[in-house]
């Protein structure tokens, strides 16, 4: 049984004991011929205040409703809003390490890049451009490629470069 109905039976309980108080009083002051015109004034006083209960029942259930509503409403925002926060916090730190990670690339590219320059230098410095013939570049740097993988392919690059321009 809900609050309202409790309430409406509450209130048509309170007009029926109402009304037969108001009998009894009028019963005592007045006779017998009065009797018979207030029981049907206290019937129909009755019957007023069950429907007031009953108005008062449907005005409480609707405002209970529309109450109900708005905090069905307040919620669904506020977990919208609980989500957006949580997907906003994940996409910056997604941002976030993801920027790390780029520049730890460029770091390591950058110093990949100055090692290799470094170590052509040093490495092919000596050979003397006669000395150098594509074929004999190419078998050199396969046998030293074997020791150094990162700086492969990039050097290899270099080396097929050069070896075009002296063709």
């Amino acid at each position: 049984m809900s609050a309202a109905d409790q309430y409406s039976e509450l209130l048509a309980l309170a007009a029926v004991d109402l009304a037969r108080k108001g009998d009894g009083a009028q019963e005592m002051t007045s006779g017998n011929k009065r009797r018979r015109v207030d029981e049907g004034s206290s019937s129909v006083l009755g019957e007023v205040l069950a429907a007031h209960a009953q108005q008062q029942a449907v005005a409480v259930d609707h405002i209970l409703h529309r109450h109900a509503r708005k905090m069905w409403a307040a919620l669904a925002e506020q977990r919208r809003s609980h989500l957006r926060l949580i997907v906003s916090t994940v996409e910056a730190r997604a941002a976030k390490r993801l920027k790390a990670k780029d520049d730890e690339v460029e770091r390591v590219r950058g110093m990949h890049w100055v090692s290799g320059g470094r170590w052509r230098n040093q490495t092919c410095g000596d050979i003397s451009d006669k000395e150098m013939t594509s074929t004999r570049l190419r078998l050199w740097w396969r046998s030293e490629k074997r020791g150094r993988a990162p700086l492969g392919n990039a050097f290899e690059k270099w080396v097929d470069g050069y070896a075009r321009r002296r063709i």
